[in-house]
């Protein structure tokens, strides 16, 4: 099951890179306030599944608890103070979209690497 938690982050790294190497961003996209809805559905795939993952595993996996604690405080601030989240999330894009996007296709694939390290 971390090999399909690593390569869902893997898969969402490369949609993110090859939307925005095609011209359109599906992170901006999915940034944007009228999709919060999408954006939430991704939050909650990836808490569902990190939480199947360390529940039903026999060893504890610090990585992916962390991934999904840090999934939670996300949805829950995207959820309780949806203005500061777009505030912050248009500033961030505002100074440097190119950097942005390229960052956050890199975290993912990182986050995908740790994944699947983490259980061995």
């Amino acid at each position: 099951m971390i090999i399909f938690l690593s390569l869902s982050y893997f898969l969402l790294g490369v949609v993110f890179f090859y939307s925005y190497k095609s011209g359109y961003s599906l992170l901006l996209y999915l940034i944007k306030r009228k999709n919060i809805n999408k954006l939430v559905s991704v939050e909650l795939f990836f808490i569902a599944f990190s939480s199947f993952v360390v529940f039903t595993s026999s060893s504890f996996n610090v990585i992916v608890t962390s991934l999904m604690i840090i999934h939670v405080f996300e949805l829950f601030s995207i959820i309780v103070k949806p203005n500061q989240f777009y505030v912050a999330a248009e500033s961030y894009i505002n100074l440097d979209q190119k950097f942005f996007e390229k960052s956050i296709t890199f975290v993912l694939f990182a986050i995908s690497l740790l994944v699947a390290i983490s259980s061995y």
